[in-house]
């Protein structure tokens, strides 16, 4: 059954004028409202798709989206369908890159720039690092001399790693050098030593609500016969103390790294294992007290002295950063993060670019506007000319890892919603899912996100309601469609054959006992193919496959290779372990193992016989393996990574 449009999603196709964002929700009909936008504006409005700059997130999403647009204009007879191979209708990355070689004469690179992986840059990274540790060493420098005395023991690894850590950090924000200059200048500030005092301060006070939930459970039992304090009253009496403190001084005076207080006699299984959890965690504050300055003048003052080396840290981080940067520069080839740094650059230092970027759009449709990152937005504020429509669910931001901010859209939607600063709409009702459903994630989600805890406050802006009423008329059922759980114990060693055989189990007992499933137009007995299982990890696909065969329950198994375990990489990634072991002159067992799979393979296939005598007689140097990869990273000059060698 067809279902109407909801004011929120007419309002969301046709509004115009203005900066707008959508917060739409799963199963709102986001994907339909976006399309049923372009197709709006093109009929009605005289757009031309070529009007239209659409982004999104990933290629995927970008061919899904042109199919879908495609779809909707030829429904229509628009002859804009012929034009969607050729619209920018795309990702952040490919519309940046697109500019960057369109104009790629102002910003001073080849119009034939490479997009290099980010591993690659990594391992070059890392050997820039330590071609500058070698150079300090060498000349002695004496602040970092005194930054690895003080912080090193068995080796200066960890300082390495901080360096490559900070180094990509820092190149995510929108200008590296004024980032870790200003890092520096902030320890002149008082104020960033109280911030920091504070956040310690409220990472102590955090393990109060833990223990508390745990205190409740305790055995509330006598310690001995003569005694008639509880084990449970015990505790909260020693605890109290901590529990009513809250500056630093009084918080880390009143932990102490032991509470006295024996479990009393005859506790049952249940009752020890509740205990253990709770000395569990006191251990973990424990611990974490001790790890922290003894008060708070000593917090502070550990924090003013480690200046000097926190300015050698960014005067080598400023280092490796010139010269990774000039190695991009002398190949021509970038990661994305520098595409749309120079994407940046372009619009906001060329005017004539600019101009006729904002003046050549009518819309800019962001899609999955909650993985927005710092440059993308920026980048976008420089474009926009009250045109810019944002589409996002802040409850599916998961690319962090991915430089994503969904800061950037909680703040927006907070600014335009309360503020005025532009239009919100909400899209809060699922059409996709029973209203029981609904009310479980409600109860889940209300009760974890708030603005403290998540940065939107999941009761006041983003509740789910259940928009299509088919499932209480057609597809009403007697069953429970509450959320189930089924619980098994995760310390057998075989709780994954446990889980599976529960979710088999279960879903036999639906299929004979003709469970009632909607499917759109009327209700059915549930099939195999209406189940699916999702999983956090692909180790246990194998032990399911057996687990559903014994059950005959036929299994789809939709699983991503692990490219890591494919031949050809396994063969790269010896034949790396054998440059590496060149370039540092060290033939451990580990390049012996590398040089018999490379030497089996079949870029040389060496006989059993062969490989034998070599590894009997120790004579992998005299090897053409050895001699002809040796060569290849002495005398090719167009092996950049191996220039040092």
């Amino acid at each position: 059954m067809a279902l109407e449009l909801t004011n929120e999603q007419k309002l969301a196709i046709k509004e115009y004028g203005k900066n707008i964002i959508v917060s739409a929700g799963a199963g709102s009909g986001k994907t339909f409202v976006l399309t049923e936008r372009v197709l709006y504006f093109i009929k009605n409005k005289g757009f031309r798709l070529s009007d239209f700059l659409i982004l999104t997130f990933t290629n995927l999403a970008a061919g899904e989206m042109k199919e879908r647009i495609r779809k909707k204009l030829s429904e229509n007879n628009l002859p804009d369908a012929a034009l969607v191979d050729t619209s920018d209708v795309c990702t952040f990355d490919s519309y940046a890159l697109s500019i960057v070689k369109k104009y790629h004469f102002l910003l001073k690179v080849s119009p034939n720039i490479s997009i290099v992986d980010s591993n690659i840059i990594a391992v070059r990274k890392r050997t820039i690092i330590n071609e500058v540790f070698e150079e300090l060493y060498k000349i002695k420098d004496a602040s970092f001399l005194r930054l690895i005395d003080q912080f090193c023991f068995m080796d200066d690894e960890e300082i390495r790693n901080l360096v490559f850590k900070f180094s990509n950090h820092s190149l995510n924000e929108l200008d590296t050098a004024y980032y870790l200059d200003s890092f520096i200048n902030n320890y002149y500030k008082d104020d960033i030593y109280l911030e920091a005092l504070n956040i310690y301060t409220e990472k102590l006070k955090a393990y109060k609500s833990i223990l508390k939930k745990l205190i409740i459970d305790l055995p509330d039992i006598p310690l001995t016969k003569k005694d008639p304090i509880t084990y449970y009253e015990k505790v909260v009496s020693l605890l109290d103390e901590y529990f009513n403190a809250e500056s630093y001084d009084d918080l880390i005076n009143a932990i102490s790294d032991k509470l006295d207080v024996r479990s009393p006699n005859g506790l049952s299984d249940d009752d020890k294992d509740i205990i253990k959890n709770f000395k569990k965690e006191y251990t973990s504050l424990v611990d974490f007290k001790n790890s922290l300055p003894a008060d708070s003048n000593e917090f502070i003052n550990n924090l003013k002295s480690t200046i000097d080396f926190t300015k050698t840290i960014i005067n080598i981080v400023k280092e490796v950063d010139k010269r990774i940067k000039a190695y991009k520069t002398k190949y021509q080839i970038f990661e994305f993060n520098d595409i749309a740094k120079l994407a940046l650059e372009l619009v906001r230092t060329n005017e004539e670019v600019r101009n006729s970027l904002k003046m050549g759009l009518k819309m800019i449709m962001i899609d999955e506007y909650q993985d927005t990152s710092v440059l993308q937005e920026a980048f976008i504020n420089l474009i926009k000319n009250n045109n810019v429509y944002m589409v996002g669910d802040v409850k599916q931001s998961i690319y962090r890892f991915r430089n994503a901010r969904c800061d950037i859209f909680i703040d927006k939607y907070n600014k335009y919603k309360y503020e005025g600063l532009g239009l919100a709409i909400d899209l809060n009702k699922n059409f996709r899912s029973r209203s029981e459903v609904l009310d479980d994630i409600n109860y889940i989600f209300k009760n974890l996100m708030t603005n403290d805890f998540g940065g939107a406050s999941y009761i006041d802006d983003h509740l789910i309601q259940c928009g299509n009423t088919d499932f209480d008329t057609l597809g009403k059922v007697v069953e429970n469609c509450h959320s189930d759980f089924l619980i098994h114990n995760t310390k057998n060693q075989d709780a994954i054959k446990t889980e599976a055989t529960l979710i088999a189990k279960d879903i036999i007992h639906k299929i004979n006992n003709h469970y009632q499933v909607f499917d759109g137009k009327k209700l059915r007995d549930v099939k195999f193919s209406d189940f699916c299982i999702l999983m956090d990890r692909g180790e246990a696909f194998e032990e399911y496959y057996q687990i559903f065969s014994k059950h005959q329950i036929p299994l789809f198994i939709d699983n991503d290779e692990n490219i890591k375990n494919t031949p050809i990489v396994k063969i790269l990634f010896n034949l790396l372990k054998i440059v590496k072991a060149i370039n540092n002159k060290k033939y451990t067992k580990e390049f012996k193992k590398s040089f018999v799979s490379v030497a089996r393979s079949f870029l040389y296939n060496y006989t059993d016989e062969e490989i034998y005598q070599i590894c009997k007689n120790n004579t992998f140097y005299e090897t053409n393996i050895f001699k002809s990869i040796k060569e290849s990273l002495f005398n090719n000059s167009t092996l950049p990574l191996a220039q040092k060698i």
